[in-house]
């Protein structure tokens, strides 16, 4: 569906695994949202998705993206019900990932809601989770600012983030 859509922007051999590497920040933008289902769905030793156990082993760089990402392809799909899908350990993940590309007024806003997580843990609708984040969680895609911080820090050290990538081939 990437494809399709952006089939005029698209690089020739389609999204390299050097993904930072593409210059169209909408179009990054999208290839990212696409990650969780990538890394999670696919690959990893069993080639049915990569464990929390094998995520950690990768560089710290697509920890950060899968992170992130998975908090946004959950709220795009199940709105606030999505903290108490993701739960505490992932959303610790996330906000850690929030202060490291240098969003922290989302890593405490998320902070926030996790604390209302741990003291409703059961709810299933999410309405506790949205007033903890007092409106300074929308959508990553709806944030220019938060989107561009993101994009700047993948972009900034990509081989301290993501280490030395296999030369196709090899």
């Amino acid at each position: 569906m990437l494809q399709q859509f952006w089939a005029d922007d698209m690089p020739v051999d389609g999204i390299p695994l050097a993904f930072w590497t593409i210059r169209n920040d909408a179009l990054l933008f999208d290839a990212l949202q696409y990650f969780p289902c990538c890394i999670y769905l696919k690959g990893g030793p069993s080639g049915e998705g990569h464990s929390a156990a094998d995520l950690a082993l990768l560089p710290k760089g697509f920890q950060l993206v899968a992170s992130i990402f998975r908090l946004e392809e959950e709220f795009s799909f199940n709105g606030w019900t999505a903290i108490h899908n993701l739960g505490g350990d992932l959303l610790s993940h996330v906000i850690e990932a929030y202060f490291t590309v240098g969003l922290p007024r989302r890593a405490e806003a998320l902070r926030r809601v996790l604390d209302a997580y741990v003291a409703t843990p059961d709810d299933e609708e999410g309405e506790p989770y949205r007033i903890a984040a007092q409106g300074e969680l929308p959508d990553l895609m709806d944030d220019e600012d938060g989107c561009a911080t993101v994009l700047a820090y993948l972009r900034s050290e990509p081989a301290t983030l993501f280490g030395a990538l296999p030369h196709p081939g090899t």
